[in-house]
């Protein structure tokens, strides 16, 4: 009976698993640009007094920004649970929220999570901003800015 040696892993027989975005770490052109959701997660900022879900986008216009991921930030009353991935939440049917869901639903949305597989094999027409100020307003330098999703305008026209 042959017996086989285990394989070692090398830089030639191992694939390297996709990084997860990290928070504000791309800047691209403002303007519009097409887009869809990867991911969702809820987090808690200013040490649990803010809670908030995130939403991924990815660019898919082509240009220098493609396949670039962008989050979306938005306010939420509570968080149902821990915070995570793909965690629920509390919003109000007149949150920015609500409504960039309802735009991307064409339908009323549900209020406590974001319904990614009924999201994640469309485009949206998405307007990203560049953050130039914190949450003082105090300006940011120029090698610290970032940009981010600032509405979801609707469906992407094909």
């Amino acid at each position: 009976m042959l017996v086989q040696e285990p394989a070692t892993m090398t830089a030639a027989n191992v694939i390297a698993l996709p990084e997860r975005a990290r928070y504000a770490d791309a800047l691209i052109e403002p303007g519009r640009y097409d887009a869809r959701v990867v991911d969702a997660e809820t987090r808690m900022f200013f040490f649990g007094r803010s809670p908030r879900a995130i939403v991924w986008f990815q660019i898919a216009s082509m240009g220098a920004a493609f396949e670039t991921i962008l989050p979306a930030y938005y306010a939420v009353r509570s968080i149902t649970g821990k915070p995570r991935r793909h965690g629920r939440f509390r919003i109000g049917l007149r949150s920015r929220l609500a409504r960039d869901l309802a735009a991307m639903l064409n339908r009323r949305p549900p209020l406590d999570v974001v319904p990614l597989d009924e999201l994640v094999n469309a485009l949206f027409a998405v307007d990203v901003v560049t953050v130039d100020t914190d949450a003082t307003q105090q300006a940011i330098p120029a090698g610290a800015r970032y940009s981010k999703v600032a509405r979801v305008l609707g469906v992407a026209e094909r």
